[in-house]
């Protein structure tokens, strides 16, 4: 037996309590939206990535990333790859795509790392963007440069840009000591006239600018290459035991070492564990990585910036 209580809820005499048809209703809908994600999670299962690794999609799903934005990255993904389906004919473009999504926001953490403007910043990554950058820079320090020394200071630019087994540590320095004498020739102000600031500043910017052209690399083999480039530098570095002493300042120990990293150090999490993986998965030529792991390489690393986004806005 039972009666109406009010337009939603009703006695039950057998339970001895009151029932709401709409709550039994929603708790239905629940178990259904539960069974169904259930299955696709299922149905995604484990995702294999490089170097042997794998993440389940229930892992995924847990940090917030649901079967739909998965489906989504993975369409992603597959653009990037262009529809190449063979290792390496597929190494270039998968490099690329996730050098392509680290960048702007590696670029963004320099400069307030460097403490420079995003827009200077952003220059000094275009093709004629520093050039013009140091060009206002020496107008601004009024550094004269005649056309004999516009030819010297272009050789010096060929220079720092092309020179091998350098870091954009050792190429800025290259820049920094073509400043100097430019400065100190007859006619100019002398280095020591150099307003500190916006010295740093450039060479910052060029420190960035030399860092976004070594990672330009096309295999994993170049990506080894520049990474045992960093290693020896960061090695020799630690035996000089080098640091910052300039007048007015205090020696920072090991200051060198702060700018001796490519700009993949400053790469979103998600994209530098990929990165990671790919350089420790081995045998390219015995162990040829599937498209599909390629996929759900650019994939995971879509999603873990989606969420980094995610966390952004919502502590904003």
């Amino acid at each position: 037996m039972s009666q109406s209580f009010d337009s939603d809820r009703f006695w039950v005499s057998d339970i001895d309590g009151y029932v709401s048809p709409s709550a039994i209703q929603a708790d239905n809908e629940r178990e259904e939206q539960e069974r169904f994600l259930n299955e696709e999670l299922e149905a995604i299962g484990d995702i294999k990535l490089l170097s042997r690794k794998s993440i389940t999609a229930r892992a995924l799903n847990a940090r917030g990333v649901s079967p739909e934005e998965w489906r989504w990255a993975l369409h992603e993904a597959d653009t990037a790859l262009s529809g190449e389906d063979q290792w390496p004919d597929s190494e270039r473009p998968f490099l690329k795509s996730l050098f392509s999504m680290g960048k702007g926001y590696a670029i963004s953490r320099y400069s307030k790392w460097e403490d420079i403007t995003y827009s200077s910043a952003i220059t000094a990554t275009l093709t004629h963007g520093f050039r013009a950058l140091l060009e206002q820079y020496l107008s601004g320090e009024s550094v004269k440069v005649s056309a004999a020394q516009r030819v010297w200071l272009a050789s010096a630019l060929k220079e720092a840009e092309s020179k091998s087994g350098l870091v954009a540590y050792d190429r800025t320095d290259i820049l920094r000591t073509a400043i100097h004498k430019l400065a100190d020739s007859p006619g100019n102000p002398g280095a020591v006239a150099l307003n500190r600031e916006r010295t740093r500043a450039l060479l910052s910017l060029a420190r960035l600018h030399y860092s976004i052209g070594e990672i330009s690399v096309g295999s994993l083999t170049e990506l080894r290459s520049l990474e045992t480039l960093y290693a020896t530098a960061r090695s020799h570095a630690l035996e000089q035991n080098t640091g910052r002493s300039t007048p007015g300042e205090r020696h920072i120990k090991n200051w060198t070492l702060r700018h001796l990293h490519p700009l993949t150090y400053l790469f979103p999490f998600s994209i530098r564990h990929a990165i990671d993986r790919a350089l420790r998965h081995g045998s390219l030529t015995v162990d040829a990585p599937e498209r599909l792991v390629l996929l759900n390489e650019l994939a995971v690393a879509r999603c873990g910036i989606l969420l980094m986004r995610r966390e952004a806005r919502n502590k904003s």
